[in-house]
């Protein structure tokens, strides 16, 4: 007998989060190294890469939905959150402080504390420089959603279809008039700050997040093939790379992103196969809050051990290493820090099963790093064992063991 889509696995969201990462990964890694190759469409491979973080908001309402449990209280819903996100943050702000201190220069305390607090996205002046872990400034954007969730989420469950649809409309077009007043975004100017980093700006794609997993949960949205949203997104990641800078960081992906979203969770549903669900691609999904949070630390010192512009060669190179040392990190991230203070901060115990094979991370890394040769996959459908629906995006990978409620 089938279950019911909110006792799904959402593997296929999992394993996207990992590619998500990724893409930041990719726009951070041209920024610091400066790359110069003769193909101007190199270039525009990675300067869209920001877009990841939307593609992670609008997946955070969703999972955040998905798992919902009707007897939840608001208390232990936030406590949750912040023993999700709290001992990775602070870990990695540990770990930049030192770096900026032994390779660069003492960080400023204030803009340092402000980081810590998760206070980075509500002050204009940091847009130009983030202090500290750079990646860390969605994480105060997240902090805000999840305190505004248990409000936001029973009212939009009490709407009717039409009501939630008029919100998902009027955000859409929220978001398009924000790229048309907010251009030119440049760095480091406050039109900038209000269009991508301003916490209730932001907001708007999490809520969207939440009336597509509504929509889905209650069966009221057509099947989408998931070869069909797939196309959809990397074309529309592709385009956003030619248009205006405001226009590149939501407007332009927003909606295949959704698309995608939902098509995975779908899919999921529908037990369809998929390489999402392959047991490497989870894996490294289950990772990506710790990739997320690690891969600035790894490139600033690679930039510190060879500063210089990199031609297509160098960049490979330093590329393809400083991918493979961010996965590795984060491996042992997930592994020593972030399951094992989760389980600590929230009181359960931390089971064998909590953990994945490294093995099949290392596997699926070598096969993005040699696309010709074919990836080892697990058994077709295979799944992580102890992984569900995802609790929250970017970055918080699936509770586990599969036997306990959804958080």
């Amino acid at each position: 007998m089938r279950s019911r889509p909110a006792e799904t696995r959402l593997d296929s969201l999992t394993g996207l989060r990992f590619f998500a990462a990724l893409v930041v990964f990719a726009v951070h890694l041209e920024g610091i190294f400066y790359f110069r190759s003769p193909y101007l469409a190199a270039g525009r491979a990675f300067i869209q890469g920001s877009t990841g973080v939307s593609f992670f908001f609008v997946l955070s309402g969703f999972v955040l939905t998905w798992s919902h449990r009707s007897d939840d209280t608001t208390a232990a819903f936030v406590r949750r959150r912040l023993a999700r996100i709290g001992p990775l943050h602070v870990v990695t702000w540990g770990l930049m402080g030192v770096i900026l201190v032994a390779l660069v220069a003492r960080p400023s305390a204030g803009p340092a504390a402000a980081s810590l607090a998760l206070l980075t996205p509500w002050v204009p002046s940091f847009s130009g420089h983030l202090p500290m872990n750079v990646p860390s400034w969605s994480l105060g954007c997240e902090l805000f959603f999840y305190l505004l969730f248990p409000f936001v989420y029973p009212r939009l469950r009490a709407a009717s279809p039409r009501q939630r649809w008029l919100v998902v409309t009027t955000g859409l077009a929220s978001v398009a008039v924000l790229a048309a007043v907010c251009a030119p975004a440049a760095q480091g100017s406050t039109r900038l700050w209000l269009l991508y980093y301003f916490p209730p700006t932001r907001l708007i794609e999490f809520v969207i997040g939440i009336v597509l997993a509504l929509e889905v949960l209650g069966g009221r949205l057509p099947r989408i093939p998931l070869s069909v949203a797939g196309l959809l997104a990397v074309g529309a990641y592709g385009a956003s790379g030619w248009v205006p800078d405001s226009w590149r960081q939501v407007a332009v992906t927003l909606v295949p992103f959704a698309v995608l979203i939902v098509a995975a969770a779908q899919a999921d549903v529908a037990g369809s196969p998929s390489i999402l669900r392959s047991r490497a691609v989870v894996t490294l999904g289950v990772w990506s809050f710790a990739f997320y949070l690690v891969h600035w630390p790894v490139l600033v010192v690679a930039a510190h051990l060879d500063n210089q512009v990199l031609g297509v060669r160098g960049a490979l190179a330093v590329g393809l290493g400083s991918l493979l040392v961010t996965i590795a990190a984060s491996g042992l991230l997930h592994r020593l820090v972030e399951r094992p203070l989760e389980a600590r901060l929230r009181g359960a115990p931390v089971r064998p099963d909590d953990f994945v094979d490294a093995t099949d991370a290392v596997s699926a890394a070598v096969s993005l790093a040699r696309p010709r040769r074919p990836a080892r996959r697990s058994a077709a459908g295979g799944a992580v064992p102890g992984v569900v629906a995802p609790v929250s995006a970017p970055w918080v990978p699936p509770p586990a063991p599969a036997a306990r409620p959804p958080r």
